[in-house]
């Protein structure tokens, strides 16, 4: 993670803010585990419990705590 924070976009300026490196790296680890795709993993973060808890996600209600990620 330090490694790479400093090449990791700070959200400044226009745009929508950068998820943070470690949900980022996080959702890319499950997608390439699980061979999804970009989308395919959007729908899987909000279909599957257990990998919005890895990803770092999930509430204690169990619902998705960030809305519907657009990658």
């Amino acid at each position: 993670m330090a490694e790479l924070e400093p090449f990791y976009p700070k959200g400044e300026g226009r745009g929508r803010p950068p998820i943070g490196l470690e949900k980022m790296l996080r959702m890319y680890i499950a997608l390439q585990c699980f061979g999804f795709s970009d989308e395919a993993i959007e729908d899987v973060l909000n279909d599957s419990q257990a990998v919005r808890r890895f990803v770092g996600t999930a509430r204690h209600d169990g619902w998705c705590s960030v809305p519907i990620l657009e990658l």
